[in-house]
């Protein structure tokens, strides 16, 4: 497996996980400014051999930074990928000496928030109302030098 900067061909791969993944709808037009254009993005896929199986969109603020997008594809899952890719995040935001990192996760996505609470993030408030439809979002916070 290999973690490789996202390129425009990537993005009917990221489409069709995203839509299997999330309630929320990317469209190409996002995908390709998050790759091509905004210079906050970092904007990663993993794949196996020619098979994108995850991806991560995150964005370097100066000393803070902010994880946008986390996806695995479901038969992936459990496997240690969605790890190796946060700790890919955290050792690009070293190299850019970066504070801390911050995410958002829908309150009812109970999977994903099992997930950074192993891995270290700690819940800082609820954010209500925060998805279109409606649905809160819990937000946290991990200091990237925390061990």
């Amino acid at each position: 497996m290999n973690i490789v900067g996202a390129k425009k061909e990537d993005i009917p791969s990221i489409l069709s996980l995203s839509r299997t993944l999330f309630l929320e709808d990317y469209s190409e037009e996002f995908l390709l400014r998050e790759i091509e254009e905004n210079p906050c993005a970092q904007f990663y896929a993993i794949k196996e051999e020619d098979e994108l199986i995850g991806f991560i969109d995150y964005y370097l603020l100066f000393d803070s930074s902010s994880l946008a997008i986390l996806a695995v594809k479901e038969n992936y899952q459990r496997q240690g990928i969605g790890t190796k890719l946060l700790d890919f995040m955290f050792s690009q935001l070293k190299e850019n000496n970066v504070l801390f990192n911050e995410l958002e996760v829908r309150e009812s996505n109970q999977k994903a928030v099992s997930f950074y609470e192993k891995y270290g993030y700690q819940r800082m408030k609820i954010k209500p109302n925060y998805y279109t439809n409606g649905e809160n979002a819990y937000w946290y916070v991990k200091g990237v030098y925390d061990e």
